[in-house]
């Protein structure tokens, strides 16, 4: 038998270990028990690697009044728009933004320099037709008068030429007599029609330029308006809430100059949800947050109008703020009718807005949940003032029942956790 080399016995023998090993590692793996975690149901406990550590919440039940957040737009109970009644330079602004003004006081002023320029034109207009006036009344008169000598002189240059043609008649006249005295008759005829239809064009002449007077009056009117109103006054007691223009600057006419609005009576108008409207009673109070300051405010009623699912609600203030920013936003939080037998619950501590975890021996119980809506602060809760509360109401949970307070992914029931405390 030939010898076996050290080469051939690497080449056989080592896989033939190998196998050996391994069938001794399956044997031993096989006869050892292991701690898999079955597939489980709702409600048997589940295992999912480490146990988490979680806090509880403690429900206290309440009669609580949900919140309705809307967002009020601040409106002054008087707001004008100042504008330029003509365009020109604004030669002086006399107040600043915010500032609070009396009524009738001066506010700014136009520069008038072109208004008067106008007006002096206008005033050397109205002179001049006032004059022509005067000047045809005059002729008029004089032409009256020359009418009546023309038409005397008329009847005496027919006369002639009849008294002519009968000297020609009986040879006593030459025909060149004749024909100076007809040609004097038709001369005169002529001279009567020309002052008659100058006569008659007096009435005429008389309301044309009558017209024209009236026009340049009311064009001198116009400009005296313009002139008046070149100084801007405040309508009533106020504040100017909004600047447009800068002194100095070029305005157009009806262009904004200033917003005044008044200081009191100020008012909230906020979009009210048509399907919230059945809860809420007119009189509703609620708490207007401007700044860090809140303000109590009371509906006084909504316009019949629908728009888009809402209706537009005015809300009055008990007590107007001092310095009002109109036309800003703040968040509005009305107070909705009591709810009785509630449970005040962290928004976030709910699972998808109709469950809530309730820890009982250290395992997660499912309880189905009715949301009766939501508040945004909780007196005496020792929670941050920004964390919103939900109201909700189960006839599975009671006072004193610790519910899950951290947000677990794979929460479900039967999943044990530890409790390490409370979060309030």
């Amino acid at each position: 038998m030939p010898a076996v080399t050290r080469k051939q016995l690497l080449t056989w023998g080592l896989p033939v270990l190998i196998l050996f090993f391994a069938w001794g590692i399956s044997r031993f793996m096989a006869s050892t028990p292991q701690n898999v975690a079955p597939a489980v149901a709702e409600g048997e406990v589940r295992v999912a690697g480490d146990t988490a550590t979680v806090s509880v919440f403690t429900l206290q039940r309440a009669t609580l009044s949900p919140e309705l957040t809307l967002y009020g737009q601040v409106k002054a109970a008087r707001s004008v728009q100042l504008t330029a009644p003509y365009s020109a330079t604004l030669a002086e602004l006399l107040v600043t933004e915010g500032e609070r003004v009396s009524a009738n006081q001066l506010l700014a002023r136009l520069d008038t320099r072109d208004l008067e320029r106008q007006r002096a034109q206008q005033e050397t207009r109205l002179r001049d037709i006032t004059a022509r006036l005067s000047l045809q009344r005059t002729e008029h008169s004089a032409n009256e008068e020359a009418l009546a000598i023309e038409q005397e002189l008329l009847v005496i240059a027919q006369r002639a030429a009849e008294r002519t043609r009968n000297l020609q008649a009986r040879n006593l006249a030459a025909e060149s007599d004749v024909e100076a005295a007809e040609r004097n008759l038709q001369q005169q005829r002529l001279s009567v029609s020309s002052r008659r239809l100058a006569v008659n064009r007096f009435a005429d002449q008389q309301s044309q330029l009558q017209a024209q007077q009236r026009e340049a009056e009311l064009a001198l009117q116009q400009l005296d308006d313009q002139l008046a109103d070149a100084e801007i006054r405040a309508p009533f007691a106020g504040q100017v809430a909004e600047l447009n223009i800068e002194a100095a600057s070029r305005v157009t006419a009806q262009n904004p100059v200033m917003t005044v609005v008044s200081n009191g009576e100020a008012r909230v108008e906020a979009l009210l949800p048509t399907h919230q409207l059945a809860s809420i009673e007119e009189g509703i109070r609620g708490q207007l947050a401007m700044g860090d300051r809140q303000y109590d405010v009371q509906l006084l009623g909504w316009e019949p109008i629908t728009r888009g699912g809402s209706v537009r609600a005015r809300f009055a203030f008990d007590a107007s703020p001092e310095r009002l920013v109109v036309n800003q936003f703040h968040r509005l939080a009305l107070e909705l009718a009591p709810q009785a037998e509630v449970f005040a619950v962290p928004a976030p501590y709910l699972y998808e807005n109709r469950f809530v975890y309730r820890v009982v021996d250290e395992r997660l119980e499912r309880v189905t949940v009715d949301v009766v809506g939501y508040r945004q602060s909780l007196n005496g809760s020792g929670a941050p003032s920004d964390l919103t509360w939900t109201l909700i109401r189960s006839a599975d949970l009671a006072n004193g029942d610790t519910i899950l307070a951290s947000r677990l992914p794979d929460a479900a029931p039967g999943l044990a956790v530890i409790v390490r405390g409370e979060v309030f």
